[in-house]
């Protein structure tokens, strides 16, 4: 019974049409001998992801050479190890043939089943085959990968849309030095500011756009939290969940969360609210930036800053709206996918972002409106000073619509509208 399922699995998605998938501004490399695995929060595309994939390989090679499964399918629920066996006899039962060819296996989710990096390893050592792997938790593939694979593979994060990304998904080409083109850009970008970069959500109406994100918002505490890591107490991890969204793009200490917790008459050890924390990293649902400083124990002395996965998941908790923190956000999550470490700078003034190890380091600061003389003094003053202390001659000023480039002795500030900066710096 299983094979069958198995079998009629891979005849659908022979027979799928992926002419309609939209491109993504990502490059996933095939290596020989190394296992492909995407790791991102559940609904940023990595199913999408596999079917671009496909669909490239589909120009090369047979459809029947490419083997596709995703592991949510309700069909196959309740999944056991042993069953992944069941799926290579079915696929070699279908194509007997295709022993004396390499195959790809593109197997999507695959934390949902038990044990499955043991065969993984094994269908990597005994068959022809390339393959490539997603999941939706960083410490469970990332684990179990670098222990069962043992530096035999490549992992890759995927995140929402970005701006260009986005403006793909809606059909619009950027055309610089075009007023019309820029116009339409800065309409499209308020648009993205509003609803956010999950792919499903780009043309959806006001009210379905709200549900969705509920959606996907209970998804992550109860599926990829709660399910995932046995967490008894719902209260707190929903707490933590919205507490830390609100205040997204702002400082937060586990500690003083704790208190505050401690101080509402709750029975819970400060060690649970760290746990709690690190399983919504884990799940893609939030970052935590560092101070920068060459002391890691000044490090861990030093409240982070926290980020979200999507800033349009706010509107799902009716806080009152930041365009500022939602500038920031979108900031911190396009130098996300560029650079693993991101850090804050705490001088004189706070610096939203510095990334030590670009080429050259990379400061910025965001500020949604520039336009007030003592606004535009505080910041010049800040980022020089900075500037001065980190030894660096330019720096970015994130704004939402003033262009302009200031000169103090060798330092220049590049004062830039925030999607223009998206743009032109994807690489």
């Amino acid at each position: 019974m299983r094979k069958d399922i198995f079998k009629l699995l891979v005849r659908q998605f022979m027979e799928k049409d992926l002419s309609q998938v939209k491109e993504r501004d990502f490059s996933l490399p095939l290596a020989p001998d190394k296992v492909i695995s995407i790791v991102g929060m559940r609904r940023t595309g990595k199913t999408c992801l596999l079917y671009l994939l496909a669909r490239q390989l589909r120009e090369s090679i047979p459809r029947e050479n490419i083997v596709y499964v995703n592991f949510e399918d309700d069909r196959l629920f309740p999944l056991e190890l042993g069953d992944m066996d069941h799926l290579v006899q079915a696929y070699y039962e279908l194509f007997p043939h295709k022993r004396e060819e390499q195959v790809h296996f593109l197997f999507d989710e695959i934390q949902n089943v038990p044990h499955w990096e043991t065969f993984i390893r094994r269908l990597q050592d005994t068959e022809n085959c390339q393959i490539c792997i997603t999941g939706s938790s960083s410490r469970l593939l990332g684990k179990k990968i670098a222990t069962a694979l043992r530096g035999r593979t490549l992992t890759y994060e995927l995140f929402p849309l970005s701006f260009s990304e986005f403006l793909t998904f809606k059909g619009v080409e950027y055309v610089p030095y075009s007023p019309r083109s820029e116009s339409e850009v800065k309409h499209v970008f308020a648009e993205y500011v509003e609803r956010g970069g999950f792919p499903e959500v780009v043309n959806y109406e006001e009210d379905l756009l709200f549900r969705t994100l509920k959606e996907y918002l209970d998804m992550i505490i109860y599926k990829d939290i709660v399910e995932r890591y046995r967490v008894t107490n719902l209260f707190v991890i929903r707490y933590l969940m919205h507490y830390l969204i609100r205040n997204m793009a702002n400082l937060v200490s586990p500690g003083k969360l704790f208190n505050d917790l401690k101080s509402q008459g709750l029975k819970i050890s400060k060690n649970t609210v760290y746990n709690y924390i690190s399983f919504m990293e884990e799940a893609f649902a939030l970052f935590f930036i560092p101070v920068w400083t060459s002391s890691l124990r000044k490090e861990w002395r030093n409240p982070k800053k926290v980020y979200v996965i999507d800033h349009a998941v706010k509107k799902v908790l009716h806080t009152r709206e930041d365009t500022r923190r939602v500038y920031e956000n979108i900031t911190f999550m396009h130098l996300r996918r560029r650079f693993a470490r991101v850090t804050y700078f705490k001088g004189r003034q706070e610096v939203d972002f510095f990334i030590e190890n670009a080429s050259p380091p990379l400061l910025l600061n965001v500020c949604y409106d520039f336009s007030a003389h003592e606004t535009k003094t505080r910041e010049v003053r800040g980022l020089i000073t900075t500037m001065e202390t980190l030894k660096i001659n330019k720096a970015f000023l994130l704004t939402a619509d003033t262009t302009e480039e200031i000169k103090v002795g060798k330092k220049t500030l590049e004062v830039i509208p925030l999607w223009r900066w998206l743009l032109e710096n994807q690489s």
